[in-house]
């Protein structure tokens, strides 16, 4: 009985002992968010902490970055309306409110009372694009 018992024993120290060497299925995949989703949590943290002048200063600075170099001044830093003078002697063919477009997100990025819709509007015309 003493050597049926022991076997058992040892059995069993070796059945869990290889149980554990393999996983006992795959892990899953880790989720990840889409990019809207993303882009979504992204604006409800701006708009919860009333933070739009923030994402104009974001978009401004990544403007500006974007404009120098396209005009081969890379690194260069300076006020809006120089960059607006280069820009406009670079590309001829900028439209005609650039200069104001460029002081009013100046002017909204260091402000505290702008408004989400306003600054959607202005980040809109830093890119190029308008929503109808």
């Amino acid at each position: 009985m003493l050597w049926i018992g022991l076997i058992v024993v040892m059995l069993l120290v070796v059945l869990s002992f290889s149980r554990r060497q393999w996983a006992v299925r795959e892990l899953p995949a880790a989720v990840r968010a889409t990019p809207i989703e993303f882009l979504e949590a992204l604006g409800s943290l701006y708009r919860n902490a009333g933070a739009s002048s923030t994402a104009i200063a974001i978009a401004l600075e990544r403007f500006r970055r974007h404009v120098l170099r396209l005009c081969g001044l890379r690194g260069k830093q300076m006020p809006m309306a120089e960059l607006a003078a280069v820009l406009r002697r670079r590309f001829p063919q900028t439209d005609e409110t650039l200069e104001a477009d460029l002081a009013a997100c100046e002017e909204a990025a260091w402000g505290e009372t702008v408004t989400p819709r306003e600054a959607l509007a202005l980040i809109q015309k830093l890119h190029g694009t308008k929503r109808d």
